[in-house]
């Protein structure tokens, strides 16, 4: 168990943190930021949609880095790009509410 985590501790956070979270993300969204939001059209949505996404994105990331280790022995930069997703939604979602 300890190996599996020093090798994929990215995967983890991505998956045991960041998942979730983005679950809540989206239930808040739906229940404050829609309420409340003074932006107009889709930028209104756009924050639900990524949130909303992001599972998505997560599990595809997971499957291309498996396919890539088991040709090449590394996972290159798709264990990293659910992190940077996550956090490029959250600056999104937060730019447009400002």
């Amino acid at each position: 168990m300890i190996g599996w985590i020093q090798r994929n501790w990215v995967f983890a956070i991505g998956g045991i943190i960041l998942g979730p979270l983005s679950i809540w993300a989206v239930f808040m969204w739906l229940g404050l930021g829609l309420g409340f939001s003074s932006t107009e059209g889709f930028n209104k949505f756009l924050p639900l949609v990524l949130f909303g996404s992001y599972p998505i994105f997560f599990f595809l990331c997971v499957r291309a880095a498996l396919h890539r280790e088991k040709s090449k022995h590394d996972y290159g930069f798709w264990d990293q790009l659910p992190i940077i997703y996550f956090t490029t939604a959250f600056l999104i979602a937060m730019i447009i509410e400002n």
